[in-house]
């Protein structure tokens, strides 16, 4: 079965080294087997999960994966970089769609900090309609952090 399954989604990578593709094909079975164990415990509730979701394919759960990994270390970052410095007169770019952060690094409780700064901002979270000059180190957006609204907190599920 665990062959069967790895054969649906394996991650075929022309690798010339042998030591590569044992390494890729050992990541496969330990996906795999993290969604077998996934797809065991919430069985108890049908086609559910404990949260009342429909449980994930398993190709749904490699794409959640794989973008959680790669959300993971944005903000370890040095802050001083190479090359050359950028110009300083350039013309302002257009505004970008900031993409939605993965849930899971969005609660994951690591490095998540209140920054202040110069521009302010739309508050991200959900059913806040409020402008805010801080902004959250980790996830890069805005949210509301005041004595009276304290969307930072709820925003990050702390």
């Amino acid at each position: 079965m665990l062959d069967s399954l790895i054969g649906l989604y394996q991650s075929r990578l022309r690798l010339k080294k042998w030591y590569h593709k044992i390494f890729f094909h050992l990541l496969d079975v330990a996906v795999v087997n993290v969604w077998l164990l996934y797809k065991k415990t919430n069985a108890q509730n049908g086609d559910r999960d404990s949260s009342g979701k429909k449980l994930m394919r398993l190709h749904e759960f490699k794409l959640h994966d794989a973008s959680s990994l790669c959300c993971s270390g944005l903000n370890i970052r040095s802050e001083n970089k190479r090359g050359r410095p950028a110009e300083t007169n350039r013309t302002p770019k257009r505004r970008r769609i900031c993409p939605r952060v993965a849930d899971d690094t969005r609660t994951d409780g690591v490095c998540h900090w209140p920054k202040w700064c110069t521009s302010r901002g739309r508050c991200k979270r959900q059913g806040c309609k409020g402008t805010s000059r801080v902004i959250c180190s980790k996830c890069k957006v805005h949210l509301c952090f005041t004595h009276n609204q304290d969307c930072f907190e709820l925003y990050h599920g702390i």
